[in-house]
C-alpha cells in the first residue's frame, strides 16, 4: 500500500477521509511522472497558488519547497511512473498516487453531456477538489460507449470537457473556447496559446464543431489526443495533431524539474 503524505508526515491512505476531503473545501493539481520525473512543475505550482488565493486557502510554499515536497512523496514510495495529485486543504496540503493516466487508447470518443456548464460560477476557472459533477458526467457517457463529455453553456456555447480542454481545427487555424466561455485554463492550453500555432479564443457553437477538420482535447497527462467522434460527428486525425504532439513532447521534455 503507498502512503500519503499528509503535512509532511506519511499515512496509510485511510489516515484521512480521502473521499470527504477530495470532493470537498480545497483544491488540487495533478502531475505526470515518467521515469521518475515530474513535469511541468512550476506551472502546477503556478497554478495551485492562483487557484488557493481565489478560494481563500492559504498557500505560503515556495516554487523550491514545492518540488522538494513532490519529490519527497515519489522518492518515499519510490513511485517511477504515473501521475501525483497534490492537493491544498485548509488544514494544510496532502499528496495522493494515481497509478494509472486515462485509458483512451488512441482516440477519444466524447459524448455531448446532458447537463449545462455554468459560465458564470465562481469555481469554472478553479480546479477545485468539487469534481463530482465531472465524475458523474464521465460514469454516463461510457455508459454509452464514450470516453469523456463534452460541456456547453447556458449559451449554447462550447466549454471544456469534464478532464480536458478542446480545440477545433478548420483551414489550418486551430480554435479554441474563450475563457468567458466558462472552462478551466488547463496547463498545456496555455502552452498552446502561447505557441506559435495560430490559435483563436472565441465563441464556439455546435456548427462549429459540424465544419471542423480535426478536433483534439489537451491535459497534462496525456498531452494532446485525437477525438474521434462527437456524439455522431465523426474525426479523423490530421498533421495539425502532430505538429502539435511533437511540441508539447518538446515542452514537457524542456520542463522537467
Amino acid at each position: 500500500m503507498n502512503k500519503i503524505m499528509y503535512n509532511d508526515n506519511f499515512e496509510n491512505e485511510d489516515f484521512i477521509d480521502i473521499e470527504l476531503i477530495n470532493y470537498g473545501f480545497g483544491c488540487f493539481t495533478t502531475i505526470k511522472l515518467c521515469n521518475k520525473k515530474l513535469f511541468l512543475l512550476k506551472n502546477h505550482f503556478e497554478r495551485l497558488k492562483s487557484d488557493s488565493q481565489k478560494i481563500g486557502l492559504k498557500f505560503e510554499l515556495s516554487i523550491e519547497e514545492f518540488i522538494k515536497k513532490c519529490y519527497k512523496f515519489v522518492e518515499f514510495n519510490n513511485l517511477k511512473s504515473g501521475a501525483i495529485r497534490f492537493n491544498i486543504i485548509d488544514t494544510g496540503y496532502y499528496c495522493v498516487y494515481r497509478n494509472q493516466t486515462y485509458d483512451f487508447r488512441n482516440f477519444v470518443k466524447i459524448k455531448i453531456a446532458s447537463n449545462l456548464r455554468n459560465h458564470t460560477s465562481k469555481l469554472v476557472d478553479v480546479k477545485s477538489n468539487n469534481y463530482l459533477e465531472n465524475l458523474l458526467s464521465i460514469k454516463e457517457a461510457r455508459k454509452s460507449g464514450f470516453d469523456e463529455v463534452l460541456y456547453f453553456n447556458f449559451n449554447k456555447q462550447i466549454c471544456e470537457c469534464a478532464t480536458a480542454n478542446i480545440f477545433l481545427v478548420n483551414k489550418n487555424k486551430i480554435y479554441t473556447p474563450d475563457k468567458k466561455c466558462g472552462l478551466l485554463n488547463g496547463i498545456i492550453r496555455r502552452w498552446i496559446l502561447k505557441s506559435d500555432f495560430n490559435v483563436i479564443e472565441c465563441n464556439l457553437y455546435r456548427k462549429d464543431l459540424e465544419k471542423a477538420e480535426e478536433v483534439f482535447i489537451s491535459n497534462c497527462l496525456r498531452g494532446v489526443m485525437v477525438v474521434s467522434k462527437v456524439d455522431e460527428l465523426v474525426f479523423k486525425e490530421g498533421p495539425m495533431y502532430f505538429r502539435l504532439k511533437n511540441y508539447i513532447k518538446s515542452v514537457e521534455k524542456n520542463n522537467l524539474y
